[in-house]
């Protein structure tokens, strides 16, 4: 809740369970979007586009006036039968933006813990994503040295491990 909504979002109603649209809209400059003149008794699912650059939030951990309705990887709602002369608001989609974590593992060649523009990057370490003591994700730098995990969620709190290869040890951190 409070969240600004987003412009231009792409949305599909389908009916029946069937697959072609029956109706699209977009949505407005507020987020916001309807469909009108629906038939009573009729079952609708509601499509959201995720828009370029955002990932569909989790579906459904709360109020259904304030929660994302839309499933993250379909972009899919549960399915809706109106009464006649029936309206429902609460059909909805979150998106974010996700982050990203990345830099790059260096030789500290003059071992100060600061990296030189002259100090080269290390390749073959492994950089391992740990989020609340629970590693997520681990990838292997590359020849620049330069490792990168993307698709975070925002707001999570994460930290980077480093596994030294041999003959090497870890610098004295954030000098």
């Amino acid at each position: 809740a409070g969240e600004v909504g987003i412009a231009g979002v792409a949305v599909q109603l389908l009916a029946d369970g069937g697959v072609t649209p029956v109706a699209s809209t977009t949505t407005n400059a507020s987020g916001v979007y309807s469909f009108t003149g629906l038939t009573p008794g009729v079952s609708y699912t509601v499509v959201f586009a995720a828009p370029t650059g955002y990932t569909a939030t989790v579906a459904n951990v709360g109020n259904d006036a304030t929660d994302s309705d839309a499933d993250p990887v379909t972009g899919r709602s549960g399915s809706y039968t109106l009464a006649a002369n029936e309206s429902n608001l609460t059909v909805d989609a979150g998106f974010f933006r996700p982050a990203s974590l990345g830099d790059k593992v260096f030789v500290d060649a003059n071992r100060d813990g600061l990296q030189q523009p002259s100090e080269t990057g290390l390749a073959s370490v492994t950089v391992t994503l740990v989020s609340n003591g629970t590693a997520l994700a681990s990838v292997v730098t590359g020849a620049d040295g330069v490792y990168s995990f993307t698709g975070l969620t925002p707001g999570v709190p994460y930290s980077v491990s480093f596994t030294a290869p041999a003959n090497f040890t870890a610098s004295t951190p954030n000098v």
